[in-house]
């Protein structure tokens, strides 16, 4: 999560249209805010030290809006949880998947690291689905705003792609 936040705000950022500097500087925020969650335990403590960072009263206003987001058990986990030692472990089939155009969860970040994860496994696969966005939809740009404009619920190639694979799995 740790790694992954920060690339979302950026990626995320110039999907919308942001310019670079201005998609590095969120990035960096979104970073400096998780490593304050990290060193404060206490919810109040974190957001506190968060807002007093922040630069503008529109960046505090949006801090406060997303306290309860930011604080939750399931947030902290999630920014700082390492599945690496877990995927290593996994043995049953598996079949990863990460859409080319995925700002949630880029896959040149993501792919690398499960492929290296699960080498040993040989009933393992990793697939970048090209032109995919995070809902593996069949996508122009990859922005979330794009997601409910897209007709398709998932793209047909890659629920051809899991059928096939789930077959070789038999």
């Amino acid at each position: 999560g740790d790694v992954l936040l920060p690339q979302q705000v950026y990626r995320g950022d110039l999907a919308e249209g942001a310019s670079a500097d201005q998609a590095g500087h969120d990035a960096m925020e979104e970073a400096a805010d998780l490593r304050l969650l990290e060193r404060f335990p206490d919810a109040d403590q974190a957001i506190a030290a968060m807002q007093a960072r922040a630069g503008s009263d529109g960046e505090k206003q949006q801090l406060a809006a997303q306290r309860d987001r930011l604080t939750s058990p399931w947030f902290r986990f999630f920014a700082s949880y390492d599945p690496y030692p877990t995927l290593t472990k996994v043995s049953c089939p598996v079949l990863a998947l990460d859409g080319s155009k995925d700002f949630q969860v880029p896959a040149d970040l993501n792919l690398p690291f499960i492929r290296t994860a699960i080498s040993w496994n040989p009933r393992s696969e990793v697939v970048e689905v090209e032109g995919a966005n995070h809902l593996f939809q069949d996508a122009s740009t990859g922005a979330e705003s794009e997601y409910t404009k897209i007709p398709e619920t998932m793209s047909p190639k890659v629920l051809d792609l899991i059928n096939g694979w789930i077959h070789q799995q038999m």
